[in-house]
């Protein structure tokens, strides 16, 4: 451990801790007991799911956390990175932070053509504004088609982007019309992306073994020929929802064309399909469709079948429901001439995510105001966004409209004006109106979270592009600005959290931010639990009996709760002056089996005769359970991953001396002496079950290595050459940095032993050489000369044992202390 005296080594101990660690304890040699910080930064608050709630502002200016969301729209859309052509009438889907665009009419010397071409953008990582990477193109589909679905479904761990239906046409100005007729075709594309969102090698797209069940089907043998032509659908929507874990595709409605040999036929569905989804290697399998004509169909106002195309499907699942809505908004319902009947409403699905056997439920529609089609949606925080399209009259339009979700997933509707519509509407939206184009969003709660609007037709008076590369960003999570009301009510729920076998939770605490204008009766954060041993089955979440304040607020259960998983429930409620509580801070008092069993795999240096850098050190450190006898009984005690309790840093320490002429190895080093260098390793590099070697680089002074103790800071980095600058054999000492419970109980400072006890508890083996973890200390020794060329190459050496392989530690006690 690095110090200069004993009060700057506590105090650097203390510094160090409260910065990096969340401590913990080990009951009984199998039991690690810590208050982990389950959600502080927008990072983590993000991994939850959001009810008319959003982010705070998360900057040196704010605090943070989750807070209602305003009550109106006031979008500041900008212009992001353009697609590479323009497009209208394609089809766009995001997974991870990425963007996916397929299909399309684009321009070509003028005319409009379709697209094959499919392209994909990443969210810039480090940038705040939504902006993208420079788009990338995949590979093309088989056939160029407008008007396709577009999804993206995990099956099996492995997403495919899948291509349904769409408008097949001309794929050059001098091949006759633009529209034709539609397909019954599905595509299907295996996505390798890497955890930043780098696309990995490319596959190609490959057609499905099932196609769209829409009738007629002209595209059989025996209409070979005939001049028959079409099948399929486009302008369908589509969803992918998992139930009891098994990801299931559903389709409603859509646009069937076909030509019957002199004129175009035109049908809309108003039935529904779902099929399985199954993984074969890197093929999808899409099971038999289920359901048919006599059976489930989207439903009007009156409960009858409802034909329905070119609406745009957005979805919602509540894990605390274990329901996911699916919104199908405007679109249109009937063609008379050239000219669709244009809806007015959005039709909510419920679907089950329990049982497969359990058939649609729909809530009742909502009123977007005014009717809708050719438009774009997103959902977010529980607020259904709409965004531009063609209004009654054909025309496009600049408006937007927003509508709430009610916690069962209906729409909101306000309790003083039942008859109001269920949508707010903002003219004026955008810039410029706007039809045929798509809207995505992308979450990166670091920065913030994101809607897009992707290319399009474009309006401006008499002017009319057909298709423009454009692409617009809005900040999604702007918080309240002063003088915006907020909604009244909504809610925060937490991800599920697994915190293993046997898990023990003694309290909970949050940090709130609350105005004194609520009145007592009013509890401005109502938090409630939910635990159990299935977290697709947890029961209904139980309320904590305590009215939130302003500052921190701690609730202890007793009894304490058991169970492998849990989530919490934050129910925000806005105070007479319209203003939102934050819940800003929340964190988790519990144990959990096992505890961080770090060691030094291996370490060695190696001493090059010329050259520079001359000497390279090669330090690896594992995270792996471990087997101990108790009452005669083999045991193991799981490992934990080195962040369980909290992201930051730990260090690894190198004692390095000469030797004095003996040729005796020194005593493993103890608390309280001053590691020669040391290196700052991430606590997320230690997974459990792996192993991690800290990195060098080839530069003059290459290591993240760095002085113990130094008067400047940072401190410069390390000088192997000073340090081995005289010939002789050194012996080196490789640990973990670690603090013991003596340490703690010997300070006389009460506050550094208060704030030792509360951030230093981590011990690695309660005894050592006994409890199954005696490696954190890994002794090896560097010979060096000056007669070159002669340079012998590191030694490990067991005391009294003469030289063993470079990869045995050795068996000397481990000192106590922390990983």
């Amino acid at each position: 451990m690095r110090q200069v005296g004993q009060r700057p080594l506590i105090a650097m101990i203390v510094g160090m801790l409260l910065c990096v660690l969340a401590g913990f304890w080990p009951q009984s040699g199998r039991a690690a007991r810590a208050t982990v910080v389950l959600a502080d930064a927008n990072r983590a608050w993000s991994a939850g799911r959001f009810f008319r709630t959003g982010l705070a502002l998360d900057s040196p200016n704010g605090p943070g956390g989750v807070l209602l969301v305003p009550t109106s729209i006031q979008p500041r859309f900008k212009t992001t990175l353009p697609l590479p052509v323009p497009l209208s009438s394609h089809a766009s889907a995001t997974y991870g932070n990425r963007i996916f665009v397929v299909g399309g009419d684009t321009l070509i010397n003028g005319q409009l053509v379709k697209s094959a071409r499919v392209f994909s953008a990443r969210l810039l990582p480090e940038r705040a504004e939504g902006d993208l990477e420079p788009w990338e193109e995949l590979p093309p589909l088989p056939v160029a088609v407008a008007d396709p679905a577009l999804v993206i479904a995990e099956v099996g761990g492995q997403p495919f982007l899948i291509v349904l239906g769409g408008l097949l046409g001309r794929t050059s100005p001098n091949l006759g019309e633009l529209q034709t007729v539609s397909t019954k075709r599905i595509f299907f594309y295996p996505l390798t992306m890497d955890e930043q969102g780098r696309l990995g090698a490319q596959a190609q797209w490959a057609e499905a073994g099932r196609v769209l069940p829409h009738a007629p089907d002209y595209d059989l043998p025996e209409f070979e020929g005939t001049g028959l032509r079409g099948s399929g659908a486009y302008d369908l929507m589509a969803a992918v929802v998992p139930i009891a874990g098994q990801p299931y595709l559903y389709i409603f409605g859509g646009h069937n064309r076909t030509f019957n040999g002199s004129a175009y036929q035109d049908a809309i569905a108003s039935t529904i399909y779902r099929a399985p989804l199954a993984r074969n290697g890197s093929a999808l399998q899409i099971g038999a469709w289920d359901w048919s004509d006599d059976s489930q169909h989207i439903l009007s106002e009156t409960n009858d079948p409802l034909p329905l195309a070119g609406a745009v499907a957005v979805s919602y699942s509540d894990p605390l429901l274990n329901k996911t809505a699916v919104y199908l908004t405007g679109g249109y319902n009937a063609v008379v001439g050239d000219q669709p009947t244009r809806e007015t409403h959005v039709y909510v699905a419920v679907i089950d995510g329990a049982n497969p056997a359990t058939p649609l439920s729909w809530h009742p529609p909502g009123s977007m105001s005014a009717p809708r089609d050719s438009h774009g949606a997103i959902q977010f925080n529980g607020i259904v966004v709409l965004g531009a399209g063609r209004d009654q009259n054909g025309d496009a339009t600049t408006t937007m409209a927003a509508g709430y979700l009610e916690a069962d997933l209906s729409l909101y509707r306000d309790p003083n004006n039942p008859n109001a519509p269920n949508f707010e509407v903002l003219v004026g939206g955008i810039a410029e109106a706007r039809a045929l184009h798509t809207m995505a969003t992308l979450n990166n709660r670091e920065h913030g979270s994101f809607g897009y609007i992707i290319g399009g037709e474009k309006a401006s008076g008499s002017s009319i592009i057909q298709a423009t590369p454009d692409v617009l960003v809005v900040d999604l999570d702007q918080p309240p600005q002063p003088g915006d009301s907020v909604v009244s009510e909504g809610t925060y729920t937490t991800p599920v959290y697994d915190f293993g076998q046997n898990a023990k939770y003694y309290s909970l605490n949050w940090k709130a931010i609350v105005s004194a204008n609520y009145n007592a009766q009013t509890n401005p954060i109502q938090l409630a639990y939910r635990v159990g041993n299935d977290p697709l089955n947890l029961p209904a979440p139980v309320p904590i009996p305590v009215r939130t304040v302003n500052g921190v607020n701690t609730f202890t259960f007793n009894p304490n709760l058991e169970g492998r998983y849990i989530q919490f429930v934050a129910t925000l409620k806005a105070d007479t002056a319209a203003q939102s509580p934050i819940l800003d801070q929340l964190s988790l008092e519990l144990e959990r089996e096992g505890f961080p069993n770090l060691k030094i795999i291996n370490a060695g240096m190696q001493v090059n005769n010329t050259g520079n850098p001359r000497f390279i050190p090669n330090v690896t450190i594992g995270n792996k359970p471990y087997t101990k006898v108790v009452n005669g009984q083999t045991i193991t005690v799981p490992a934990l991953p080195a962040n369980w309790d909290g992201e930051g840093t730990l260090y690894v320490d190198m004692y390095i001396t000469r030797d004095n002429g003996t040729g005796t190895q020194p005593n493993p080093p103890t608390l309280g002496q001053a590691g020669t260098v040391y290196a700052k390793v991430d606590k997320a590099s230690l997974p459990v079950n792996a192993e991690y070697t800290i990195p060098v680089t080839s530069s003059p002074h290459p290591y993240t290595w760095r002085p113990a103790s130094c008067a400047q800071a940072p401190c410069p980095l390390v000088d192997w050459n000073s340090i081995f600058s005289q010939p002789g054999r050194y012996h080196v000492w490789v640990m973990v940095d670690s603090i013991d419970q003596d340490t703690i109980n010997a300070e006389q400072d009460a506050t550094l032993r208060q704030q030792l006890a509360s951030f230093g508890r981590v011990v690695e083996a309660q005894t050592g050489g006994t409890d199954g973890e005696t490696d954190n200390t890994f002794y090896f020794s560097v010979d060096v000369t000056q007669v070159a060329p002669r340079v012998l190459l590191p030694l490990v050496v067991k005391s009294g044992t003469g030289i063993q392989s470079a990869s045995e530690p050795t068996p000397t006690s481990t000192p106590r202390g922390r990983d």
